[in-house]
């Protein structure tokens, strides 16, 4: 199942520190919260570029968080970017909990 949710960073102080500390700097902003560690960018492209290699919402600072870097006004980017990290996700539990796992040890 997939669950999304509505959150207002400026209803009160205490929204807006979460949203800060999710690093939350655009509204409105796509989160996806998966099973594994996400990258936003390898490690010579953030050295040259530094937050601005994530994309122009600049990088996650959560755990287990990826950033909706896209147009959020195209539909179907939106879709094949939650379906790709849902894979990840996905990939990632059979991988380190899963049936995959007997395969690799």
């Amino acid at each position: 199942n997939l669950i999304m949710a509505l959150f207002n960073c400026e209803l009160n102080d205490q929204h807006t520190k979460l949203c800060s500390g999710a690093g939350v700097t655009h509204y409105p902003t796509l989160m996806y919260v998966g099973a594994g560690p996400y990258h936003d960018s390898d490690p010579i492209t953030s050295a040259v570029l530094g937050d601005k290699a994530s994309g122009p919402y600049g990088p996650t600072i959560l755990d287990r968080t990826v950033k909706f870097q896209g147009n959020l006004n195209i539909g179907d980017s939106v879709l094949d970017w939650v379906k790709a990290m849902r894979g990840l996700s996905t990939w990632y539990k059979w991988n380190n909990e899963g049936w995959l796992r007997g395969l690799r040890d």
